[in-house]
């Protein structure tokens, strides 16, 4: 059995961040190139070996704070940053996904994944 792949990335921004309109068209966020930038470069830093094909992610998110949050909102931007970092080649590959919020609050959130190779 292959090993998973276990990452840390920056805590993302909300999926309400991630688009702004701007004259008519949707382009990506300021927060959100920022963040991909330094997620993409965390992520690379790891060396993580690649998934080919179809994969279970697990991700574990400590929130930045005690506000409430929508724990899905932060799947497309994770998601995202493992398709540009070139762990997992295109996220329409994802067997599964699984969210999940940790007991601990960490300062500027904290997130782990786990990517498997799905069967």
């Amino acid at each position: 059995m292959i090993e998973p792949v276990t990452l840390s990335i920056p805590y993302p921004p909300s999926a309400n961040r991630l688009w702004r309109a701007v004259k008519g068209r949707n382009i990506k966020s300021q927060a959100y190139r920022q963040w991909m930038a330094e997620a993409v470069l965390t992520i690379r830093a790891q060396r993580p070996r690649g998934i080919a094909g179809r994969y279970h992610l697990r991700v574990a998110a400590s929130a930045p704070d005690r506000r409430h949050r929508d724990i899905d909102n932060l799947s497309k931007a994770l998601s995202d940053a493992l398709v540009q970092s070139g762990v997992i080649g295109d996220d329409h590959a994802a067997k599964s996904i699984f969210l999940e919020w940790t007991d601990t609050v960490v300062k500027g959130g904290a997130i782990t994944v786990q990517l498997e190779e799905a069967a």
